[in-house]
């Protein structure tokens, strides 16, 4: 209620005179007429309404103010009841608790509806002051000071029938609301709340509602909502509420704070969904990744290890036939023979270099080591590589290089490992005595290398799929076509790695197929001075330089021993460290090609013992293993191996790097 307040030093009296002169006297004393000049003065100045009647109720006397309120002049109302300006309604209102004001000495105040002049109707907040006057015995005489409240009662009951409504719209909703005073206690909560947790509106008010909230995430939810009311900032809480069977079911809690429309701030409101199920997805999602990461993991070890044991075999094989192909095969059967195992052998390798590209290209590490590179060279190298498959296959291959040289910044191995993929694939699937052509250039900015065949060609469906790892057009039990799937994922990986696109192209089965990929274009750098091959140190040197291999296979030992000492190397050889440490003590290689797998004492703890074995002498260690991921290599280097090279060693390679370690000596 809204009180009306008139100064504390002043008493509200009543003086019979000709027009019910309102008077005030202070309780000080002062003399009469100046009582009569200051109570004319105020009833004149007040800006409420003020009305003066007698003891029956008739209205003897108004004020300006309450003139202009009412819409009526003194003279239209004096000597009227109360009614000409009270509603019937605001004037029982009146009556009924203000009668024993009306009747004695007294004060009340209470709200009444006034009908004014014009008809409309207004709510006002009305003091009722009753007083006998001076004269002994007289009647009481009453003023009423009504003060208009319609606006605020209009904008109460709006404000009313708008939290009516929020509450309303809030029980429908199909989540939990809250809403908190300025103080930080909350003050509502809508029924699906309650019906969510199962207690009473009482119970949840206030603090209450962290009652329900898991004891795990209770004080971080708490220390979340306080830091945000402190800094009057929206926030966003995920924490479990107690639902009302009993289980914790999470919630995602946002806040917004509240503020009136003069800015004045009110606390805050704040909505709660259930997402218990995406929690629980979330979950098993994560789990999910764990164990596919795990699986990953598995996979490259596998895989790894795979790569290992083939390439062991494969590696005395490897040199067993270079062996061989330093005599003379009279024999035209033996000589076709040692070929088919040539060009097996060269396949196998591909594969398993192909199967740690996997791994490799599945964790983007493949690695390049970008250097001037010419076109010319990748196409030559690739053709190399890709040389015995295509002829195995008797394709016709036609070259087109670019009239003037072409420059790229690139891994020359890498980028020729990728074109002889494309090559071995058109080979694969182009039937006996097929065309492939290269065709190379320089469009704009960019090198391009375009190799087409006149294959199978390429399903349209599986177009969409043709660079994705495993992916396989032939998918019949027959598997006419051998391969693993990879070699075009792995040539996307790295030319993509080269900042260059690849693009393949067929007209449908039984068409042919073109695949271009484009590089960056370099100017070049100039030339290297031109130095003598490592392979032409001199013969007598050779004689001179001890070599100790180290490998627990005996075959792998005793060809690579058979290659090397044709070239009159001092070579030994020992199937296991212990040995290897004592002939290293008493034999001083030069060089050390040592595995890593060796089975009393790995290749890891065998390199510091051979370094300190060594000394200050001058020794070169190399890995020769079939451990080839780039974290094998790194493990191998800081063992304190110089090499780290991956079995099976192609013989010539072999032996360019035992050349350079001579020459370099």
């Amino acid at each position: 209620m809204h009180l009306l307040l008139l100064p504390a030093q002043y008493e509200i009296c009543l003086i019979q005179s000709k027009r019910s002169i309102v008077h005030i006297h202070a309780t000080s004393e002062t003399r009469r007429d100046s009582r009569m000049s200051s109570a004319l003065g105020l009833f004149e100045a007040l800006s409420d309404a003020v009305i003066v009647c007698n003891h029956k109720g008739r209205i003897v006397d108004l004020n300006p103010a309450a003139e202009i309120f009412f819409g009526y002049p003194l003279h239209e109302v004096e000597g009227k009841p109360l009614t000409i300006l009270f509603t019937m309604t605001g004037l029982d209102e009146l009556q009924a608790e203000a009668r024993p004001t009306l009747e004695r000495k007294g004060r009340w105040q209470g709200e009444a509806t006034v009908q004014i002049k014009s008809g409309g109707r207004r709510i006002v907040n009305a003091l009722v002051v009753t007083v006998a006057p001076d004269q002994e015995g007289a009647p009481p005489t009453s003023i009423i000071i009504s003060r208009d409240i319609t606006a605020q009662k209009r904008t109460e009951q709006s404000a009313k029938e708008s939290e009516t409504r929020f509450r309303r719209m809030a029980d429908a909703a199909p989540v939990l609301i809250w809403q908190s005073d300025t103080g930080g206690l909350c003050d509502y909560f809508n029924r699906p709340w309650l019906d969510f947790t199962g207690r009473s509106l009482k119970q949840e008010l206030g603090n209450g509602w962290i009652d329900s909230v898991h004891p795990e995430d209770a004080e971080r939810c708490l220390h979340v909502y306080r830091q945000a009311f402190a800094l009057r900032e929206s926030f966003q809480a995920i924490y479990r509420l107690k639902h009302r069977d009993g289980s914790y079911r999470w919630l995602l809690n946002n806040g917004t704070p509240r503020y009136a429309p003069s800015g004045n701030f009110e606390g805050y409101i704040g909505t709660c969904i259930d997402i218990n199920e995406y929690k629980e997805l979330e979950e098993t999602l994560r789990t999910r990744t764990e164990e596919l990461i795990l699986a990953g993991q598995r996979k490259d070890e596998f895989l790894a290890m795979l790569s290992h044991e083939l390439r062991n075999p494969l590696a005395p094989i490897t040199s067993s036939l270079a062996v061989m192909r330093t005599f003379d095969i009279a024999d035209p059967l033996i000589a076709r023979s040692r070929s088919i195992i040539e060009r097996q052998v060269d396949h196998m390798r591909e594969l398993v270099n192909d199967l740690l590209d996997v791994a490799r290209v599945t964790n983007g590490k493949i690695i390049v080591s970008k250097e001037t590179v010419s076109l010319d060279a990748v196409i030559e190298r690739a053709v190399e590589i890709s040389h015995p498959r295509i002829a195995m296959s008797s394709h016709t291959l036609q070259i087109s290089k670019p009239p003037h040289p072409v420059y790229i910044n690139g891994d020359l191995m890498r980028l020729a490992q990728a074109l002889s993929n494309i090559l071995s694939n058109a080979a694969k699937f182009t039937p006996e005595s097929g065309l492939i052509t290269i065709a190379a250039g320089r469009k704009g900015a960019e090198a391009f290398v375009t190799v087409r065949d006149n294959g199978l060609g390429i399903n349209k469906d599986f177009q969409p799929r043709l660079f994705e790892l495993f992916a396989q057009a032939d998918e019949s039990l027959a598997r006419t076509q051998s391969g693993l799937g990879i070699g075009l994922a792995i040539a996307h990986e790295i030319v993509s790695l080269h900042d260059g696109t690849i693009e393949a192209h067929s007209e449908g089965i039984g068409r042919g197929s073109e695949f271009t990929f484009y590089l960056p274009v370099i100017s070049p750098a100039l030339p290297d001075p031109i130095m003598e091959s490592p392979g032409s140190a001199a013969f007598s040197k050779n004689r001179d330089f001890r070599i100790l291999l180290i490998d627990d296979n005996q075959d792998a030992n005793e060809s690579m021993e058979s290659l090397l000492k044709l070239l009159h190397y001092d070579v030994r050889t020992a199937s296991d460290a212990e040995t290897g440490l004592d002939i290293a003590i008493e034999f001083e290689p030069h060089l050390i090609l040592s595995d890593i797998g060796l089975p009393d004492m790995d290749g890891y703890q065998l390199a510091p013992a051979l370094r300190k074995a060594a000394g200050n002498r001058k020794m070169i260690l190399a890995a020769a293993t079939g451990y080839g991921l780039a974290s094998d290599r790194v493990r191998s280097l800081a063992a304190g191996f110089d090499y780290h090279l991956v079995k099976p060693l192609d013989a010539d390679a072999l032996l360019d790097f035992v050349a350079q370690q001579v020459a370099s000596y």
